[in-house]
């Protein structure tokens, strides 16, 4: 799913902030298929893409070679 909204404010390195861990997945909102589950304390970067799902953003982030969405509320 591409990116529709850009941010440069957005673009940088978050930890996951989630005891039981993060869906990264394949677009944005908690319907699209997770592609796994990053740690809680897992680096990710954001180069400043994003969606929205409601007030919801959803973050485009990369981490060990894998692309893909995760909720912006749970990182850190």
């Amino acid at each position: 799913e591409a990116a529709l909204y850009f941010d440069k404010a957005q673009a940088r390195a978050y930890k996951v902030d989630a005891e039981s861990g993060l869906n990264i997945r394949t677009g944005a909102g908690t319907n699209k298929k997770s592609m796994g589950v990053l740690k809680n304390g897992t680096t990710v970067r954001c180069y400043g893409y994003y969606n929205k799902v409601g007030k919801t953003i959803w973050l485009y982030v990369a981490v060990n070679g894998i692309t893909g969405y995760v909720c912006k509320d749970w990182l850190k």
